[in-house]
């Protein structure tokens, strides 16, 4: 049977998993180097239909995991890890070998693409201190390590699912056993596709899921869904640890947005007057309230900066993130000041300096939330927190897990005749939808 990947643990709850390994120092697997994007765009031009293979010499073997062999390599039930008491069987470790190996195997496959030999048995730090192969079983660790200091934590706490997430998890089981077992399929039909297509039951299906929905039930009962509950004081502090600066502008282009090219000098120099003029007239109002009222009676007529609808109270911002000639005047401003026109690629910006605000929006999700302070606090904290619950946590690995090496499980890989699809799952952000 063709494979079909099942990805259950949500977009949110990968992304604070990174965080999480991020803010304690393990190693993630990450074999791509800062020049992967100038690769990547080289291609444009100068990729492989194009290259000169004249004098190529033939290709090495490209490896891959033989994933059959290895989860048949130990008992599905067999304890390989236990998080304060916590079990954890080799079912569900191995699932996330399967998945840190398939994002690994990926970025293999992109460097054998652009004529670049990585493998399996390279390092996957600076130091030497494992191979890629090794790291895959370190991140499946952490991962699970993870998803039972939720568990813990939420059991600890009285923590339960609410009603509308239990509801989803179940709405999305029986949406799924239908679309992939048929109209008239039962959950043991489900959990029969399941185990054949990723080794994976459907109790383990539903644990990942529950932990998803409980990670998100922690965070809003400590902080709110978007952060709401943090105080002022927090997240201020927030911003002025991590150096983040707030102003807004009026920006009059001297570019043709639509093609980056200079305007005639005849529109140049009616810019810069119009520009002068705005900020000759802003900096006669003493008081700040008429001084706000005005400055955005003023972009609402003058700004030409295409992002000012999502930031129309301006910009949330740390050093390298704007233009410089942008930054460089406001470290030249005081709080409510009025810049005189600084000129930068765009155009010539009439800019106030605005102290920061814990609503202020630093950012948009992927969904289209504004993030404020408060958010990117929560996120911190959260991270920190859960951080600490896994670093005080009796982690205790099996011998058999310990003594495993990946890489005794490579095999020469087989002609691709076609990628298997990937089964979209249901998640809290689409819940509902």
């Amino acid at each position: 049977m063709k494979r079909k990947n099942i990805y259950v643990i949500v977009c949110a709850f990968i992304l604070c998993a990174a965080m999480l390994l991020s803010a304690c120092g393990e190693t993630v697997a990450e074999p791509v180097p800062d020049d992967v994007a100038e690769l990547v765009e080289a291609a444009d031009t100068e990729g492989p239909e194009t290259a000169d293979t004249s004098e190529e010499p033939a290709a090495a073997p490209s490896y891959v995991i033989d994933y059959e062999a290895l989860f048949k390599s130990r008992d599905p039930e067999e304890v390989v890890m236990t998080v304060d008491g916590r079990e954890v069987s080799w079912n569900e470790y191995y699932y996330w070998i399967r998945y840190y190996a398939e994002y690994i195997q990926y970025y293999i496959d992109m460097y054998k693409y652009y004529g670049m030999d990585y493998k399996w048995t390279d390092p996957a730090d600076e130091e030497g201190t494992m191979t890629l192969a090794d790291s895959v079983r370190q991140d499946a660790g952490n991962h699970m390590s993870m998803i039972c200091a939720i568990e813990n934590y939420a059991e600890q706490n009285g923590i339960e699912l609410s009603e509308e997430a239990q509801k989803a998890i179940d709405e999305g089981i029986k949406d799924q056993t239908v679309q992939y077992c048929g109209e008239d399929a039962t959950e043991e039909d489900f959990d029969k596709f399941l185990r054949e297509t990723d080794y994976l039951s459907l109790d383990i299906y539903r644990r990942y899921n529950r932990a998803s929905y409980l990670h998100h039930e922690i965070f809003e009962q400590l902080y709110g869904k978007y952060g709401e509950k943090v105080s002022d004081e927090d997240a201020l502090k927030f911003l002025e640890n991590n150096g983040y600066m707030r102003a807004n502008h009026i920006l009059f282009m001297t570019v043709d947005p639509s093609t980056g090219e200079a305007l005639d000098e005849a529109t140049v120099a009616e810019k810069l007057a119009l520009a002068e003029k705005t900020a000759a007239e802003l900096k006669k109002i003493t008081k700040k309230d008429k001084l706000l009222k005005k400055f955005a009676e003023l972009k609402t007529k003058h700004d030409e900066d295409t992002g000012k609808f999502q930031y129309p109270d301006g910009y949330v911002f740390t050093t390298g993130k704007m233009v410089q000639e942008f930054e460089n005047g406001w470290k030249d401003l005081k709080d409510y000041e009025i810049s005189d026109p600084i000129l930068s690629t765009y155009g010539y910006h009439v800019m106030i300096r605005l102290p920061n605000d814990p609503d202020a929006v630093i950012e948009y999700s992927d969904e289209g939330t504004a993030l404020s302070a408060r958010m990117e606090y929560a996120n911190s904290a959260y991270s920190e927190m859960m951080q600490e619950k896994i670093d005080a946590a009796d982690i205790i690995l099996s011998d058999s897990i310990i003594g495993m090496n990946i890489a005794d499980f490579l095999i020469e890989a087989p002609e691709i005749v076609e990628e298997s699809p990937q089964i979209p799952v249901e998640t809290p952000e689409t819940a509902g939808e």
